[in-house]
This record gives C-alpha cells, structure tokens and sequence, in this order.
C-alpha cells in the first residue's frame, strides 16, 4: 500500500477514478496543495487495518515496561 502523491488540481479533475482506486484497489493517496500537504485519501478497510495496527502497538507498550525494550 505505497502512499501515491497527487495534487488538489488532480484530484479535483479525477475525483471518480481516484475513488474507485480507493475503494476497490485499496491505493492511499497523499493529496498536496502547492506541495504542502492537506489530505490522505484511504478506504475504511485500510483506515480500519492502521488503527487497530496503532491499537496494538498501543496495547504492547502498555504491557511491555521501557526498560526491555531498552536491552534490545
């Protein structure tokens, strides 16, 4: 799932294709606007897959104390 840079112009002229990239391809992409960016475009299966991703990463520093993962 690389993460596919495009502009706010080329989003805007493409809106129907992009999504259908998104919805059906699972394709993430990183919207910019004069460079800067201002929006990540992601369906809710990969947007659900990073954040119970983060959730357990959460859950293992939780349960994990600092000084282990320091020994490594």
């Amino acid at each position: 799932m690389p993460l596919q840079t495009i502009s706010a112009t080329d989003l805007r002229t493409r809106t129907r294709e992009i999504m259908q990239r998104v919805r059906f391809q699972d394709e993430v992409f990183l919207v910019e606007n004069f460079g800067q960016p201002m929006a990540v475009v992601l369906s809710p299966k990969v947007y659900e897959h990073l954040t119970k991703t983060c959730m357990d990463a959460s859950i293992q520093d939780a349960l994990i104390p600092d000084w282990s993962r320091s020994s490594k």
